[in-house]
C-alpha cells in the first residue's frame, strides 16, 4: 500500500488495471498471472492451496 501511496494511484486504479490485465492474458487470478510470468504451468506446481 505504501507504494500506491507514492505512485498516487488509489487502491481501486490499481484493481481495475489488474483485472483488466488478467482478463487480456485470459488468467482468472494473480496466481495464475505469476505462473505465467515465471514460465511455470499449474500442473507444474502444487496449487491446491487455491
Amino acid at each position: 500500500m505504501a507504494a500506491l501511496r507514492r505512485l498516487t494511484l488509489s487502491e481501486g486504479t490499481v484493481k481495475m488495471h489488474v483485472a483488466a490485465l488478467l482478463k487480456n492474458l485470459g488468467l482468472n487470478n494473480r496466481t495464475r498471472a505469476a505462473l505465467k510470468a515465471a514460465g511455470l504451468t499449474p500442473t507444474s506446481v502444487d496449487t491446491s492451496f487455491e
